[in-house]
């Protein structure tokens, strides 16, 4: 999604796919991404980030290497990123913690990226933020009411991308997944500590 909202594809593409067609498009350079905290995907995200030549900005409680990019605060980050990208999880802090007072400090024609809790975001407050052009854009994977409803204003609006919650599933990932799952069972029989163990 990110690479979609990057080089300005977040209407091409989208319409072009209803369409059931597709062609190349012009590629912009994307100057901010914003990466809100800094867990596995964004460490894994800010290099390929800048290696595009992106200038990547974070937030976060804790201390994280350089090589990650920034950290400044949020209203510094909502103001200057071009890209604001979610990677936090829904808790009673970060519920709404995108709400219209947040969308409305965000740099004029900014894309949000929402791949993490649909809670995070106030819906209404970003549909009404996407139709009044205060944001450029918006590449959702989740939603606040999940599934969505057919007929939620997202889906009428022609600069929003949306997927499934699955973006993720690919053939490759899907079969690297079972080959983790049966490393972990092997690991389990053998008494040995689990790879990726979550606590």
């Amino acid at each position: 999604m990110m690479d979609l909202d990057g080089r300005d594809l977040v209407r091409g593409r989208h319409q072009e796919v209803r369409e059931g067609g597709g062609e190349d498009v012009t590629v912009r350079g994307v100057d901010d991404l914003l990466e809100q905290r800094v867990g596995a995907i964004p460490r894994l995200l800010a290099p390929v980030l800048a290696a595009m030549g992106c200038k990547v900005l974070h937030t976060s409680r804790r201390d994280v290497p350089d090589a990650i990019g920034r950290r400044v605060g949020l209203d510094t980050l909502l103001a200057q990123a071009d890209i604001v990208s979610l990677h936090v999880p829904l808790t009673d802090d970060t519920a709404h913690m995108i709400d219209a007072a947040a969308l409305a400090r965000m740099k004029p024609g900014a894309v949000l990226i929402n791949t993490a809790r649909g809670g995070l975001v106030d819906q209404p407050a970003l549909v009404a933020a996407l139709r009044s052009g205060q944001l450029g854009g918006a590449g959702l994977d989740v939603f606040e009411a999940e599934p969505a409803a057919p007929g939620d204003a997202l889906f009428a609006l022609p600069n929003v991308v949306v997927s499934p919650h699955i973006g993720w599933l690919t053939t490759g990932t899907f079969d690297r997944s079972f080959a983790l799952a049966a490393e972990n069972c092997r690991r389990i029989a053998s008494g040995e500590p689990l790879l990726h163990r979550m606590v």
